[in-house]
């Protein structure tokens, strides 16, 4: 592998944000109202809530219109640091601006949680040998989190505990009370490292509190509740500055042009959608977890127009020099070329039924096969015996 050495340039980014705060400091509802700033009016953003639909109690405060996908600790799984993964490609393939996790803290000690497998899978034996096991989900969690291609907030309960305060009263005189403090996420210990800001919420003023924070102007500030605005807005132009990075999805093919009468007529499912279907959820040529090239090679081309294929295939080939690993490569070439021999196939395919339209006027419907997406003579294929229903023939 050939290393090098470029000039650092600046790119636009995506938020990680991380909010702790005991029980009643505002956490969730801090990181609803920052995650509508930065999708902006008329953005969606998603939440993926563990809290017992704490989350969509706030529906309508301060404007906030959202998607909830609710976790359960009686649901398969339970909280497995897995389920959170999937939810956030989920999102992500949805296109949501910004996805809100509530709480992450539920991945680490909750009912199938990384602490719960530990436990089931030690039993009264060897603690420290399950982590080899639980380890890798742990960081499959931390990787989806940190590679997200969208901003990422999560709340994190925090460890409390009293402590006693000392205060002056009404008459000067020096008096102390029990407050309740928040010490350390309840998650695995280091995980504020992965955050760009890590932010607590104050129990009692409910005010965020910036102590860590890669957005130097920001760094150590305190904001109140009143001031999520000026937070949120911010951020949004810290992240929106700087150099466009590389598309992370495949361009929007170009308007489709009227097509032939011979595709109205009878199209096939692949020829109703410009848009794929949900790519499948395992790739056959691979079995690397860190293999983030897989999703280019889930595509079902046959699925596709030809002007999707053409835009499919001129991302994949711009994308092809990030692949590092030789196995990857091969699996990533092999779907550049059967994206171009179904892009050949189908180009053929419309310019024979173009050619047909134009020699015989007008294709009927018994010329156009939805099986098998070819041109057929009229006594060569029966749309009857084919199994074609009347709705396929009437489909725009």
């Amino acid at each position: 592998m050939t290393l090098a050495f470029k000039k650092a340039t600046r790119k636009q980014t995506k938020a990680r944000i991380a909010i702790m705060g005991a029980s009643g400091s505002g956490k969730t509802l801090w990181s609803l109202r920052i995650a509508a700033g930065l999708v902006g009016p008329g953005g969606r953003f998603a939440v993926i809530d563990s809290e017992n639909r704490s989350a969509s109690l706030y529906v309508g405060e301060h404007g906030l219109d959202f998607d909830v996908l609710e976790l359960d600790p009686d649901s398969e799984g339970g909280f497995d640091p897995r389920k959170y993964v999937d939810a956030m490609k989920l999102a992500e393939r949805e296109g949501y601006g910004a996805i809100v996790v509530d709480s992450l803290s539920h991945a680490w000690f909750g009912t199938g949680g990384a602490l719960d497998q530990i436990d089931k899978i030690a039993g009264n034996g060897n603690r420290f040998a399950a982590w080899k096991d639980v380890t890798p989900i742990q960081n499959e969690l931390t990787d989806a989190i940190t590679h997200c291609r969208t901003h990422v907030l999560a709340t994190l309960r925090s460890k409390t505990e009293y402590v006693l305060e000392e205060y002056e009263d009404n008459k000067g005189r020096k008096k102390t009370k029990p407050v309740r403090v928040g010490l350390a996420p309840v998650q695995r210990q280091g995980l504020e490292y992965e955050f760009s800001i890590f932010a607590e919420c104050d129990l009692e003023t409910h005010q965020l509190k910036l102590t860590k924070s890669r957005v130097a102007s920001l760094d150590g500030k305190v904001y109140a509740t009143a001031q999520v605005a000026t937070f949120s807005g911010a951020l949004k132009a810290f992240h929106d500055s700087g150099e466009s990075p590389l598309p992370v999805e495949p361009p929007a093919p170009p308007a489709a042009a009227q097509k032939p009468r011979a595709q109205q007529i009878a199209p096939t499912a692949r020829d109703r959608q410009d848009e794929p279907p949900p790519a499948p959820a395992k790739l056959p040529t691979t079995t690397s977890k860190n293999y983030p090239e897989k999703q280019w090679c889930d595509v079902p081309f046959e699925s596709l127009t030809p002007s999707a294929l053409a835009a499919y295939l001129a991302y994949y080939e711009q994308r092809m020099p990030e692949v590092k690993q030789d196995n990857h490569r091969r699996a990533v070439t092999a779907t550049i070329e059967a994206a171009k021999a179904e892009f050949a196939r189908r180009t053929a395919l419309e310019a024979e039924m173009a050619a047909a339209t134009e020699q015989g006027g007008e294709t009927d419907a018994d010329d156009y096969d939805p099986a098998t997406g070819e041109v057929v003579a009229n006594d060569a294929f029966q749309p009857e015996a084919a199994g074609v229903v009347a709705a396929n023939a009437e489909a725009p």
